[in-house]
């Protein structure tokens, strides 16, 4: 049982036990007091009977047994049987209030015999409640004790576990840095293969040029190599002509004439090479065709055409902290945002414009950096505007 509640039942206990030793002393008092009352009235009632000789002789006796004269007693007009009947009547009353009040007396006995005895079981159950609280706050402690080696060992753990995770996220932020790395080369990469696409363009261009300048002088090779063929054809004649005239060896015309077909053939060869070389050159113009096409496709789309146009929006914020910017492709469709910004409020928002006019109204700054980004000159520039940080590339 907690302290403060053995306290406050001492306390009651105590409280208690003053209560009945005070009601004692009353009861006692009332008592002494009847019993004077009773003796009083019992010698009233003698001198009532004796008729006042007693008075005379108390009185004689106090006056030094000297005869003198005394007045005849007065009658007072009480009767002594009423006199007696009120002091018995009385007497009851008292007795009657005696007795309530030994009942009272006996029941406030009970009563603190009945406190005394809760008290004892309340000493009694404190007694086991300390001893139940002194087992609890063993086992509290021991517990509390098994907790602490259980907390320190998982601190332990968690400790490790923090520190594999630190490494983890080391190695892995290091990965993530190495593959950053590694995406920055790449794209670098592929800026550069981009500008090596623009020049690979240029270069398809100047050899699609040359390509059909040769095509014409591919044309007079085939033509010089008819020619040649019809020449050595003529000449395969004339030898005939000739060795049937001179009458030479057949076998060295027979090898001759092998080695002018063998030339030939080689000729027709060269010029199947040359017609294969031909149709793939004019598949690789074909395909340079169509990356051209992809390559146009795609730079029209893309939002190249930048323009940004600073002022002042409002008279209470200066330094033209507000400003338009226009990002368009090169047909001119794209978006202009602007920032309006002020001491109490700021705002931003955006609108779509196509070919170069919005889709909403525009304002005059708005105006002036779609202008500005498509290399124009706006119709009614701001006031407040200024010179555009980057003009449209042309």
């Amino acid at each position: 049982m907690p302290e403060p509640v053995q306290s406050s039942l001492l306390i009651a206990a105590v409280v208690c036990a003053v209560l009945a030793l005070l009601v004692g002393l009353w009861l006692a008092v009332q008592v002494s007091s009847l019993r004077r009352h009773r003796f009083i009235s019992a010698r009233v009632l003698a001198g009532a009977t004796d008729g006042g000789g007693s008075q005379r002789r108390s009185m004689s006796s106090r006056q030094g047994q000297a005869r003198r004269y005394t007045a005849p007693a007065v009658r007072t007009g009480v009767d002594s049987v009423t006199l007696k009947r009120a002091l018995d009547r009385a007497a009851s009353r008292q007795e009657k209030s005696l007795s309530a009040m030994r009942a009272e007396v006996e029941r406030l006995k009970g009563e603190v015999k009945r406190v005394s005895e809760g008290f004892g079981k309340v000493q009694q159950q404190a007694s086991t409640d300390t001893q139940s609280i002194k087992r609890v706050h063993s086992d509290a402690t021991q517990n509390l004790q098994r907790m602490t080696t259980s907390v320190e060992a998982m601190e332990k753990r968690v400790d490790g576990k923090v520190s594999d995770l630190d490494e983890r996220v080391g190695r892995t932020v290091a990965e993530v840095h190495e593959r950053l790395a590694e995406l920055s080369a790449e794209v670098e990469q592929l800026e550069a293969r981009r500008a090596a696409l623009g020049e690979e363009q240029n270069a398809d261009r100047s050899r699609l040029d040359t390509l059909d300048r040769g095509l014409g002088g591919v044309a007079d090779i085939v033509d010089q190599l008819e020619r040649t063929t019809s020449e050595h054809g003529t000449r395969v004649t004339a030898v005939d002509e000739r060795l049937g005239a001179l009458g030479g060896s057949m076998e060295e015309h027979g090898a001759r004439v092998e080695r002018l077909e063998g030339g030939a053939s080689q000729i027709t060869e060269r010029t199947e090479g040359l017609d294969q070389a031909l149709r793939q050159l004019s598949g690789n113009a074909d395909n340079l065709d169509q990356r051209l096409k992809r390559l146009e496709h795609s730079t029209t789309s893309a939002l190249t055409e930048v323009a940004l146009v600073r002022y002042d929006a409002f008279g209470d914020m200066g330094g033209r902290m507000s400003f338009s910017v226009a990002l368009l492709d090169g047909v001119g469709d794209g978006l202009v945002i602007t920032s309006l910004n002020g001491r109490a409020h700021s705002q931003t928002y955006a609108k779509s414009v196509t070919e170069g006019r919005g889709t909403t109204a525009l304002t005059d700054e708005e105006a002036q950096a779609v202008a500005a980004a498509r290399g124009l000159e706006a119709e009614s520039p701001a006031t407040e505007a200024v010179r555009p940080l980057r003009q449209a590339r042309r």
